[in-house]
């Protein structure tokens, strides 16, 4: 699952820094809910932030069973926590996790480099304009797969067996 994980990052990274050339010097960055640009940053700066977040956000989400392995049993949320951590369970448990995380984390990808594709295409218009509705659909598309994955983390963890 993390080879999965590297190459999805990867992708990301290299769609962001293919599209990231066609910006203007100047690229219109922010966007009031109208979808005038009321923010401007500079090209170089604007990739830049977009590749340290296509590759850092969904790596911290893939990899966050990683994380759970080193933290203290009390610092991981997980429904019946003592139970799927306990010695016996632990290795098998952080496994599913990482297998539940990792899908998670292409999503925010995924959603990062929509984003970013929506930004290169309103500078690519004239006038500068975000288009809104589509940012809307793109949200709310993540915020239903969001609520699948919460439903499948539960399923998974919330019997103890």
């Amino acid at each position: 699952m993390q080879t999965v994980l590297f190459l999805g990052v990867a992708a990301a990274a290299m769609f962001v820094w293919g599209t990231g050339g066609s910006l203007p010097e100047v690229v219109a960055s922010h966007f009031a809910a109208s979808g005038t640009a009321n923010g401007f940053t500079p090209r170089a700066w604007y990739v830049g932030l977009m590749l340290v977040l296509v590759v850092a956000v969904p790596l911290l989400v893939g990899l966050s069973a990683k994380l759970a392995a080193v933290l203290p049993v009390g610092l991981v949320n997980l429904p019946n926590r003592e139970f799927w951590l306990s010695a016996e369970r632990r290795s098998q448990t952080l496994e599913s996790l990482a297998q539940l995380c990792v899908p998670f984390s292409l999503g925010v990808a995924a959603l990062l480099c929509f984003m970013h594709w929506l930004v290169v295409q309103a500078n690519a218009s004239q006038p500068v304009r975000f288009p809104g509705p589509a940012a809307w659909g793109a949200l709310a598309v993540f915020g239903i797969g969001t609520m699948v994955w919460l439903l499948a983390l539960w399923r998974r963890f919330s019997r103890v067996t």
